[in-house]
């Protein structure tokens, strides 16, 4: 039994040394293993420092070569070259587009401006419409006079050279006032966008203009029946003018109301133009002379045949009797537009 005992006791002491170099064993590889890992790191660190050397080396040599260009001398006037067309301008003037490419160009820093053996600067571009972007530059451009066709290709033209001031003139953003609420269109837009809390009628706040020879001009506009509107008995060839100061509108849709007072029935044409222009066009006349407003005096929606153009001044004029006592009587009101609005931007150079 003794033997026995001493058998098992050699046995556990061998085991117990046996797992103790093993122990040993295992920790030595994470020792190699963290000192290679320091290793590494210090190598990216040199690598990174290197790195930033070089940088800092190529970052020198920038500025260098951009302070050698800042001294580009431009003579005065400058000659340029455009797609094969000469033009003949001012240093100062083409610096006056603030962020533009000419700007830059011609600022003496940043771009490398060599003249041809002629002395001009070439631009690689189609100069037909070159001569609009200076005027615009030199502050006597006018859009007035210009065929859309024109109009579109200069605003190519003003996007190419940065003009965004030019560009927003040429094509100006539009809003959508469509018909989704009768009686929510222009007057509405143009009453509440100042006044948020409440409606002003336009024409009191300037931006819209009426005369005329109907009574009540100002409250034919506007959103509430009134009974002054229109005119009673003899009231055909009266009508009224409306000239937008700020805007220009493409019509598709006008509402109309009666006024609530005495006949109820209107036969109206409905014209509009340009302030620039003096010939009407008619974009709505009633068919069959009287139409019935009332009795109730929520606006009624009509239809345009619109052209696609925009326009300033309407004019809505009664051309005959309400159809039902053969009176010529014209009491209408709450007169409203819908369409795309076109809205006119300060230029910004």
């Amino acid at each position: 039994l003794r033997s026995l005992v001493q058998h098992f006791c050699l046995r556990e002491k061998a085991a117990t040394s046996s797992m103790a170099t093993n122990d040993t064993l295992l920790e030595f590889p994470l020792r190699v293993q963290s000192s290679d890992l320091t290793e590494l790191v210090q190598q990216d660190l040199e690598r990174l420092k290197q790195e930033r050397h070089e940088l800092e080396s190529d970052k020198e040599e920038y500025s260098k070569m951009r302070k050698a260009v800042a001294q580009v001398h431009f003579d005065d006037p400058v000659v340029l070259d455009v797609g094969g067309q000469r033009f003949k301008t001012s240093l100062d003037t083409l610096r006056r587009g603030k962020g533009s490419m000419l700007a830059a160009m011609f600022s003496g820093d940043g771009f490398d401006m060599r003249p041809g053996k002629d002395g001009s600067y070439f631009i690689d571009r189609d100069g037909t419409h070159f001569r609009h972007i200076l005027n615009y530059l030199r502050g006597c451009f006018q859009k007035e006079g210009l065929s859309k066709a024109v109009i579109y290709e200069l605003a190519a033209e003003a996007d190419f050279y940065q003009l965004k001031a030019l560009h927003n003139i040429l094509i100006l953003p539009t809003i959508k006032l469509p018909p989704t609420t009768v009686g929510n269109g222009l007057f509405y837009y143009l009453g509440s966008k100042e006044a948020k809390s409440h409606w002003c009628n336009p024409s009191e706040l300037g931006q819209v203009r009426v005369d005329g020879t109907l009574n009540g001009l100002a409250q034919i506009i506007g959103r509430i029946p009134n009974r002054e509107c229109g005119s009673c008995s003899i009231a055909t060839t009266k009508y009224i003018n409306i000239r937008l100061v700020s805007c220009k509108l493409r019509p598709t849709h006008f509402s109309l109301a009666y006024a609530g007072t005495c006949c109820e029935g209107a036969t109206w044409k409905l014209q509009t133009k340009t302030s620039a222009s003096e010939t009407w066009t008619t974009i709505h006349e009633l068919a069959r002379p009287g139409y019935k407003l009332g009795p109730g005096t929520a606006p009624h929606l009509f239809e345009l045949a619109s052209d696609n153009s925009f326009y300033d001044t309407f004019r809505l004029t009664c051309t005959g009797h309400d159809g039902n006592t053969g009176c010529h009587c014209f009491h209408v009101g709450q007169l409203e537009f819908y369409g795309e609005l076109e809205e006119k931007l300060e230029s910004n150079k």
